[in-house]
């Protein structure tokens, strides 16, 4: 597949993106409904082509040479998205209802089923996929709703501060507010009040 290259028509759909992969798409037939659909993939910056056009929908390449893609998996349209490589090689299983960018952290905020975790760079579930709702990390914590109540999770999916508030914000600058009882206060790294 790597000495295949793409011919660029005046009907060709290309992207070009950064860290060296282009976004190419190709018209095919659905051979259910018999309606042409567009389904993309990736050149190199030699437009060799290295992921082969088989995706509904395609993200640039993150600095980690991840890329978010999706696909519809039934006639309802239903969309489901994970991760690839610039092999082509799928990293996190294309099973989510949505996923976000990787953070700083190192981990992509994904949701299952109505549930929410985080995946790493490997395509783990690092985060188990389990939580009502889960905030991006600031200062190694995540704010995290289960069942019904907010608490913070460290980078290894450990439970930092317990599940015990109403509302919980990011942590800056050492404090996160957060609500207890109908009451907003402000707690430190380890949960203590701090004014």
């Amino acid at each position: 597949m790597a000495n295949t290259n793409i011919e660029k028509s005046q009907d060709s759909n290309i992207r070009v993106l950064i860290n060296g992969m282009t976004a190419v798409s190709i018209e095919v037939k659905n051979r259910v409904t018999h309606q042409n659909e567009l389904k993309w993939g990736f050149t190199d910056a030699e437009n060799h082509l290295v992921v082969e056009p088989i995706y509904d929908e395609v993200n640039p390449f993150e600095e980690n040479g991840l890329a978010m893609v999706m696909l519809r998996v039934d006639q309802s349209k239903t969309e489901r998205f994970g991760f690839i490589n610039k092999k082509g090689k799928v990293i996190s299983p294309i099973i989510y209802e949505i996923v976000w960018s990787f953070s700083i952290a190192c981990f992509a905020k994904v949701r299952k089923n109505g549930k929410w975790g985080f995946v790493n760079e490997s395509g783990e579930e690092i985060i188990p996929v389990i939580y009502e709702f889960i905030k991006p990390f600031h200062m190694g914590l995540a704010a995290t709703k289960c069942k019904g109540k907010w608490g913070y999770l460290d980078t290894r999916g450990e439970i930092h501060i317990p599940f015990l508030y109403d509302d919980a914000r990011n942590f800056e600058n050492g404090t996160a507010l957060v609500s207890l009882g109908g009451k907003y206060i402000y707690i430190d790294s380890s949960g203590n009040k701090t004014h």
